[in-house]
């Protein structure tokens, strides 16, 4: 299992100091690790996640590469989150694990 930073509550007072490129780098990969340790405990974190979430999305930022991270992990969040949608998920899926496969 990777080693990655757990989100808390406490972590939300940090999200208002996300403005740099490395600080978003540097929780996008502890993202792709809690997506992929999420399983069943997603809902303890669900509202962290999506507190990050945007405060990520209000941050201009034109990276390609990174915006693809962020789409990834919050595909899998969602899919993890509602796993019995009657939703087709095989591209968006496919799109998400390419991205984070490239990460890991």
């Amino acid at each position: 299992m990777e080693a990655y930073i757990k989100l808390t509550e406490g972590d939300l007072d940090v999200l208002e100091d996300a403005s740099t490129e490395e600080w978003l780098r540097i929780m996008c990969k502890n993202l792709v690790a809690e997506v992929r340790d999420l399983r069943e405990e997603v809902k303890p974190r669900t509202k962290a996640i999506e507190v990050l979430c945007d405060a990520i999305d209000g941050i201009n930022d034109h990276n390609n590469k990174l915006r693809d991270v962020i789409q990834a992990f919050k595909i899998r969040i969602a899919y993890i989150g509602h796993p019995y949608e009657p939703a087709d998920w095989s591209e968006v899926i496919t799109f998400a694990d390419e991205v984070l496969k490239e990460c890991s």
